[in-house]
């Protein structure tokens, strides 16, 4: 994810997966503080995290709640 680390500002994030095994899902959250926006053009960041969430039958969310951006994805995951 080298577009993402170079977007990517301090602040937490976290992630979580279950023990694996059928309907086991993986969850991926991102938060940062509102403020400035800085960086180059716009580009499809949010919409590309969705499409590729939804081709492999996850979903991800994104808002503005109590001051920060967040960004949630859920992925299917499947122990190997």
């Amino acid at each position: 994810m080298p577009h993402e680390r170079a977007q990517a500002r301090p602040g937490p994030a976290g992630h979580g997966a279950g023990g694996g095994g059928t309907g086991a899902r993986l969850r991926i959250s991102a938060r940062n503080p509102l403020g400035d926006a800085t960086g180059g053009e716009p580009g499809y960041g949010l919409v590309g995290i969705d499409e590729r969430a939804r081709s492999v039958g996850g979903t991800s969310t994104a808002a503005v709640v109590g001051g920060e951006h967040r960004v949630d994805v859920e992925l299917p995951w499947a122990a190997s």
